[in-house]
């Protein structure tokens, strides 16, 4: 790397934005390898310059990098049985409360129809002339 600097006003603007963006790079190094200093420096300098555009680190658990890939897959695999037996669980339910709703309670109401009519007696069912009252 080389650069000419001979004192024009574009050298000058040329050799700020090449520092800028070198240390900044060399920051943003550091901070995706897990330094915190760094990480704050680059949030800071990106809210002072907002052409500066980092991705800023994301960290995985431990767990998750020390587990192999197959325990993960099974793990995943479980998961995935356990909401489709919860899935299924639910259809089922539905399912008895449908079976209910439409063809036991129409036989529960006749059930009843049929015990009023042997208690009370078919006429006074059928009556519907107005009662009067008892008072």
């Amino acid at each position: 790397f080389g650069m000419v600097l001979d004192g024009t006003a574009d050298t000058d603007r040329r050799c700020s934005q090449m520092l800028h963006w070198d240390v900044c790079n060399g920051v943003s190094r550091r901070s995706w390898a897990g330094n915190d200093n760094a990480m704050m420096t680059i949030k800071e300098e990106m809210e002072r310059n907002a052409a500066l555009q980092v991705t800023m680190p994301t960290f995985a658990e431990n767990e998750m990098l020390l587990s192999s890939p197959i325990e993960q897959f099974r793990t995943k695999i479980t998961d995935v049985k356990r909401a489709a037996n919860l899935a299924v669980d639910g259809i089922v339910s539905l399912m008895v409360i449908f079976i209910l709703q439409t063809m036991l309670l129409p036989i529960m109401m006749i059930w009843l129809y049929y015990q009023a009519l042997a208690g009370v007696g078919r006429s006074a069912l059928l009556d519907t002339r107005p009662q009067r009252a008892a008072w």
